[in-house]
């Protein structure tokens, strides 16, 4: 799966992602047969997407915690 996301361009040079999960997982569900390890393993082609958006540890900010994110940067802000 390494080798095809490689070959894909979808890893730079320091071996880190280069695009986020959902572009990846689209550009993978559109092109399967690029990516035989990918299909064979995960069983979805949108698996491929959770799997990235873990690596890259993103995550979304939900609504119900929206006020506590801005309320914390906003305290941790530098003054200028």
């Amino acid at each position: 799966m390494a080798a095809e996301l490689r070959a894909a361009g979808f890893v730079n040079a320091d071996g880190f992602f280069n695009r986020d999960g959902d572009a990846i997982g689209v550009f993978v569900s559109m092109n399967p047969p690029q990516f035989p390890a990918i299909v064979a393993e995960t069983g979805s082609l949108g698996a491929i997407r959770f799997q990235v958006k873990v690596m890259r540890a993103e995550q979304p900010m939900y609504a119900d915690y929206i006020q506590r994110d801005i309320a914390w940067f906003e305290r941790f802000q530098p003054t200028p």
